[in-house]
């Protein structure tokens, strides 16, 4: 069996520094099980599992039978009641572990980055006590119909809205206003003669003047509904081909501030499963593609939707070439390719810097405004007229700090090309 052949029926590891020691990491190969290799790596990074340093590959069958292992010796439960209920949960994540090796069916729900409709798939992230999240969430303050519309339903439930919008417009009876009867009136015209003319055109609110109480509601009611779901389904539209990525803005701020410090969870965006992780206030996702194999990249910033990214290695600094400087790696053959890669980095490293900064300031500015209503409450319990700072204030006062901050860091790190994270 050749290299290829191998690599192909098996998963090659990889091994990297995590929390000072040395921990092998399973690989993607060609559409490999990316929810089985999700789960894997994180109960490895956690220390719950291990697998013999001399080993570069490992089978499919191995990884199920490490992650089975754990599942069936995991049961810490005190009380009875939930020791049995943790054992009918474990031969559901049994039944279900071996389907981790084609993927799994979930179904993302729109109101929280840990809402998905609940299925017996769900249950192997439960027995692992791994947290499955996504970042897919409707902007409340930027478009309240569509937060309504999407709070309460899920993904099916919202490309039903939208690939059966026509089918039902096309099965809503509603009763159209009866044609109105023709009149003949005289109508004077620029000619010195007279005559007359049939006028058969009525405005619509006249036509459903004409029509019986009955008639008009049951009319009105049908339009209220083709209303409603042409709004819907237009919504329904916008938001999937705003969001194709699967992840929004506010989705990616409510992972930030949802996310506990040093959690180690599985992502699903883009139909895939991936091993997150929070560090230093930063998003990182484990670069498990196969292509870096070779290479010191460990983890990349989620800071960004649109494409723009961060490599980090082990030691989270920024990834950089594996030469003596970076100066002798641009002027190589592919010197521009290589500069504009490294630029790229760049500015999205500065532009992660910013957004962690803007975040730290919020959070400080919460923190104050709580402090603030603590102690109006104990001096003013009568709810007496206190002046407060407007928002106006406290958002100049922010700006201010955010840029006093930024100016100081920009100074400190000119001549730092590895931009350590702080």
């Amino acid at each position: 069996m050749n290299v290829n052949d191998v690599e192909q029926s098996f998963y090659r590891l990889k091994k990297i520094k995590f929390k000072e020691t040395i921990v092998p990491i399973v690989l993607q190969n060609l559409n490999g099980p990316c929810p089985l290799l999700a789960i894997t790596n994180i109960l490895l990074l956690r220390g719950h599992i291990s697998i013999h340093e001399d080993k570069s590959f490992v089978s499919p069958d191995e990884l199920l039978s490490l992650v089975g292992d754990f599942i069936l010796h995991s049961n810490s439960e005190a009380n009875e009641e939930m020791r049995q209920n943790f054992e009918l949960s474990m031969a559901d994540a049994m039944e279900v572990l071996p389907k981790t090796l084609f993927g799994l069916d979930v179904n993302v729900k729109f109101r929280s980055i840990t809402a998905f409709e609940y299925t017996k798939e769900m249950v192997i992230f439960d027995v692992c006590k791994i947290r499955l999240v996504h970042g897919w969430l409707p902007d409340p303050n930027a478009d309240l119909d569509l937060f309504n519309l999407l709070h309460n339903i899920s993904y099916n439930q919202l490309v039903e809205k939208q690939i059966n919008l026509e089918d039902r417009l096309d099965n809503i009876k509603i009763d159209s206003p009866p044609q109105p009867t023709t009149t003949t009136s005289p109508i004077t015209t620029t000619s010195t003669t007279s005559t007359t003319s049939t006028s058969t055109t009525i405005e619509p609110i006249q036509r459903a003047q004409s029509m019986s109480p009955n008639s008009y509601d049951k009319w009105k009611k049908g339009q209220d509904k083709l209303n409603t779901l042409t709004h819907e389904g237009l919504l329904a539209e916008k938001f999937l081909n705003e969001t194709a990525s699967q992840i929004s803005n506010y989705g990616l701020s409510s992972l930030q501030s949802g996310l506990y410090e040093e959690e180690l969870c599985v992502l699903f965006r883009n139909n895939h499963f991936s091993t997150l992780y929070k560090h230093d206030g930063y998003l990182l996702d484990l670069v498990t593609d196969l292509g870096y194999s070779s290479e010191n990249v460990v983890w990349e910033r989620l800071s960004q939707i649109d494409g723009n990214t961060v490599f980090l290695n082990s030691d989270f600094t920024m990834y950089q070439p594996s030469t003596p400087t970076f100066h002798a790696y641009a002027s190589s053959a592919n010197g521009d390719a290589n500069l504009a890669v490294y630029e790229m980095q760049s500015e999205a490293l500065q532009h992660d810097e910013d957004f962690a900064l803007a975040m730290r300031l919020q959070e400080e500015e919460n923190k104050k405004q709580v402090k603030t209503k603590k102690i109006r409450s104990t001096t003013h319990p009568l709810g007496n007229n206190t002046t407060t700072p407007s928002d106006q204030d406290i958002t100049s006062e922010k700006k201010h700090k955010f840029r006093k901050h930024k100016n100081q860091q920009s100074s400190d790190h000119d001549h730092d090309d590895k931009c350590i994270l702080q």
